[in-house]
C-alpha cells in the first residue's frame, strides 16, 4: 500500500497553512453577532456544513441547515454560511441572493477568491484546495481535500467562538443531544 496517510496529512497541512487567521476571526464575529445562523452546501460540502450547524447549536447559537423541515424563516440579522469549493452552484447562488434580499448577510468557506457566490458575500474564508471538477495536484479524488479542509475551518471557527464567547466544552455539553 502506498503511504496515503502521510500524503493526505501533507496535503491538509499545506491547505490549512494558507488559511488566514483574520478570516477565521471575522467568520466567528459574524456568527456571534447574528440573530440566527443558516448553514448551507451541497454534496459532501453540505454534510460538513450540517455538522457545523450542529456544533453551533451545541454552543447555544441558534443554527440550522438550509432545507431542514424545522428551519425557521430567514430575515434581517441572520447569517447564511455557505461551504462551496467552486462557488458556482446555481442553487447556492439563489440561496445567497435570497438571503441578501431578506436583509441577511452571507459568509463563504470556499476555494475561489472570485466566483458567482462572492458577489453576495460579506466575506470569505479562503481554503487552498481544488474543487470537484478541477484537475489539481491532490492525490485525493474530486473535492475531498476541500471538504476535509472546510471541516477543519469550521472546527477552528468553533474554537475562536469559544474564546470570543468564553465558552467551555463542559458548557457546550449541556446543549448536546440527550435523547440518543
Amino acid at each position: 500500500m502506498k503511504d496515503y496517510k502521510n500524503a493526505v496529512l501533507k496535503e491538509l497541512k499545506e491547505s490549512m497553512e494558507c488559511v488566514k487567521e483574520e478570516e477565521i476571526v471575522w467568520l466567528a464575529q459574524e456568527i456571534a453577532s447574528a440573530r440566527q445562523v443558516f448553514c448551507d452546501g451541497l454534496g459532501r460540502s453540505g454534510l460538513v456544513m450540517k455538522a457545523f450547524a450542529m456544533r453551533l447549536g451545541q454552543m447555544g447559537i441558534r443554527s440550522v441547515s438550509v432545507g431542514e423541515v424545522t428551519a425557521p424563516a430567514f430575515g434581517p440579522g441572520d447569517l447564511l454560511v455557505i461551504g462551496s469549493a467552486s462557488g458556482s452552484s446555481a442553487v447556492l447562488k439563489y440561496h445567497a441572493q435570497k438571503a441578501k434580499e431578506l436583509g441577511g448577510r452571507v459568509a463563504l468557506v470556499t476555494s475561489k477568491e472570485s466566483s458567482p457566490l462572492t458577489e453576495f458575500a460579506a466575506g470569505s474564508v479562503l481554503v487552498k484546495a481544488q474543487d470537484k471538477d478541477a484537475m489539481g495536484t491532490s492525490i485525493q479524488p474530486m473535492g475531498a481535500l476541500f471538504e476535509q479542509s472546510a471541516q477543519l475551518v469550521c472546527d477552528m471557527t468553533v474554537l475562536e467562538l469559544m474564546d470570543q464567547l468564553q465558552l467551555t466544552s463542559e458548557e457546550m455539553r449541556k446543549h448536546h443531544a440527550n435523547i440518543e
